[in-house]
């Protein structure tokens, strides 16, 4: 195609989408030249609005664009594959049930046909005939004007649904057909569902979770109970949802995991269960990739979901105050925050310490926001998580709560842990403890950190340096001098770029009806955003930290490309000769800025920021991030 198509194609996308919208049929992108939503959530995504509409294809003007069947555009579609003997199974179809009323109809590009019906409850997704799809709740269908391999889907010009022709209605014959085919797929070894349909989909997937299956056998088990066991069927968008509630529960026990496969016991199984399909495990890197991994945020940029992070700063610094902002922000559905979406959650908040104060900080928020509800919970005392009985403790008491938290904080690390910090096997049981919490809820963990006393240890966490490899994004904030903001700064975001930093205030504020003994009315205080005042020495130290990043990468690219354990790695004595021979500096200044004791110099810099270490005779980079993008430009 060629880049003048391209430019006719672009304005004639979004256009049909909008078309598309306006009648009530909601929309989605897909992957420029293949059927793939381009949406973490593929048909879920998909919507009338306009301004979102108008977002994805100003993102992408060459994005082809699916349709989403169902209840919301009141479709069903029969999809009429020649490939796969579709046209012959259309025949058999319309021989037993007979034709219906004209109505739209598109050509696909694959030679096929999508005939569009009026949308019953009582029809479901299905394999109607071979090569024949039956798309309802849950289904989407591409749409002109989608190409693949250059071909364009069209609509049959006397049958084009824009010039107004309507769905065809699903003749009552072909309802009755459809009914009892669904009737007769139940096996006599297992009867209908009587009573509720979803109550009784969500016994079965209870049952095979306690026995250790995930998410994705559940739902493929519950996909065949629905179409054989209910009638009629549920949509399947909500039999995906009970498989993915359900799997967000820990297994009493993982049958599979825990037999001793010897040959007899593997043989015993193998003539029972059929073998699982040979492309189940390892996929395509095409396929891999077609699909966006979108990353899925609560406070975009800087609070991610189901994510492992923390914020630190010194005591009495402010990052209870900022982490509470942020939470709250989220548990009352305050629609942004420094200008970025939040998104609505609800936030429990393991309190370690400070409740008093804890709940003025709360009411003051409140009172200053003009906040009524919060689905914000709140615990007692502090555990130690870390510890097997600590962690139960707060899995059972998540569990008795009646609902799964989105994001679970803990405050602090310190009032939480047993053990000691600065060991690094101490500090892995309790990122341990907090992964298993989030991965058990599906929720983002939060932990609240202090840092440590030097000057040099104040961007980052106190303790050992495994937690900031653990961390998918760790965050300081850093207490201004004199009169100056607090300013939050990003120190890693494993799956996106660093935020820039924000600055706040902290705003007095008086919380009516709160009286001390003496009758003093109590106030708190509340974080406020403001201007990041760009003279501070922290700015330096930023610009300084990213200078010597990019020196330690050009050093190592341009000296061999050494590694050490996998990890790149530099001599002491290949650093000098670069920093001599391509930065032009003295010797006596090179080998300055290769002393780890040097904190302000290269080295120093790195090894304090837990970006580089010493080892052998060299340096070694440390920091996962680095070490993933210099390995994959590795020569």
């Amino acid at each position: 195609m060629t880049s003048s198509n391209v430019q006719q194609l672009e304005p004639l996308t979004l256009k049909t989408a909008l078309r598309y919208a306006a009648m009530g049929w909601p929309v989605l992108p897909l992957v420029p030249d293949k059927k793939v939503p381009a949406t973490a959530h593929g048909v879920h995504d998909a919507t009338t609005d306009p301004a979102q509409i108008k977002r994805w294809w100003g993102e992408n003007p060459t994005y082809n664009v699916g349709i989403a069947a169902g209840k919301e555009s009141g479709l069903v579609v029969f999809d009429i594959d020649p490939r796969n003997g579709g046209e012959a199974g259309w025949e058999a179809w319309l021989a037993l049930a007979g034709h219906p009323d004209e109505g739209a109809m598109q050509l696909t590009a694959g030679g096929g046909q999508h005939y569009l019906g009026l949308y019953d409850p009582a029809i479901t997704s299905c394999k109607l005939e071979q090569g024949v799809d039956l798309l309802s709740e849950g289904k989407y269908f591409v749409a002109y004007p989608s190409t693949i391999d250059g071909n364009r889907y069209e609509w049959e010009g006397s049958l084009d649904p824009l010039d107004g022709v309507a769905p065809f209605p699903v003749p009552e014959r072909w309802r009755e057909l459809y009914l009892n085919r669904a009737r007769k797929k139940v096996t006599t070894a297992a009867e209908l569902i009587k009573g509720n349909r979803n109550d009784g989909l969500t016994a079965l997937a209870g049952a095979m979770r306690h026995h250790g299956m995930g998410e994705r056998e559940i739902l493929a088990a519950l996909e065949v109970s629905n179409e054989t066991r209910c009638d009629p069927p549920l949509p399947s968008s909500e039999v995906a949802r009970i498989a993915r509630s359900i799997a967000r529960y820990a297994p009493e026990s993982d049958v599979a995991a825990e037999v001793a496969m010897g040959s007899a016991a593997a043989e015993a199984l193998l003539a029972n269960h059929a073998p699982p399909p040979a492309n189940d495990w390892i996929t395509h890197a095409d396929d891999f990739s077609a699909q966006p991994a979108a990353i899925n945020w609560w406070v975009k940029m800087w609070v991610q979901k189901q994510a492992l992070m923390m914020v630190h700063g010194p005591s009495g610094g402010g990052k209870t105050f900022v982490t509470l902002d942020w939470l709250l922000h989220i548990a009352s559905g305050r629609p942004e925050w420094a200008g970025l979406k939040v998104k609505k959650g609800t936030v429990l908040y393991l309190a370690g310490e400070g409740h008093a104060g804890l709940r003025a900080r709360i009411a003051a928020w409140k009172h200053h926001h003009q906040v009524q509800h919060l689905d914000f919970y709140v615990s007692r005392d502090a555990v130690d998580l870390n510890t097997p009985e600590g962690l139960r403790r707060v899995i059972e008491a998540i569990e008795a709560l009646g609902f799964i938290p989105d994001i679970i904080a803990i405050d602090t690390v310190h009032r939480h842990m047993v053990g000691d910090e600065n060991s690094a096997a101490d500090t892995k049981t309790f990122i341990d403890a907090a992964d298993t919490l989030k991965k058990r809820f599906n929720a983002t963990v939060l932990l609240v950190h202090h840092t440590g006393n030097s000057d040099e240890a104040q961007h980052r966490a106190r303790g050992s340096s495994a937690w900031r490899g653990a961390l998918d994004i760790e965050i300081s904030v850093v207490p201004g001098k004199k009169d100056a903001p607090i300013r939050i700064v990003q120190r890693k975001s494993k799956d996106a770029e660093l935020a820039p930093h924000v600055c706040v205030q902290l705003q007095g504020v008086y919380i009516p009806g709160w009286f001390d003994d003496e009758g003093e009315q109590i106030s708190s205080a509340v974080p406020v955003i403001t201007e990041c005042d760009s003279d501070e020495a922290k700015d330096e130290h930023d610009k300084a930290l990213v200078g010597h990043i990019r020196m330690i990468q050009e050093a190592w690219r341009s000296t061999g490309e050494e590694l050490f354990e996998g990890s790149p790695y530099i001599t002491k004595s290949a650093l000098l000769s670069f920093l001599i021979n391509n930065k032009g500096l003295s010797e006596s200044s090179a080998k300055q800025y290769v002393k780890p004791s040097q904190g302000k110099r290269l080295i120093g810099n790195l090894i304090n920021n837990d970006i580089a270490k010493e080892a052998l005779n060299g340096f070694v980079i440390v920091e996962p991030a680095m070490v993933s993008q210099l390995m994959l430009g590795k020569k």
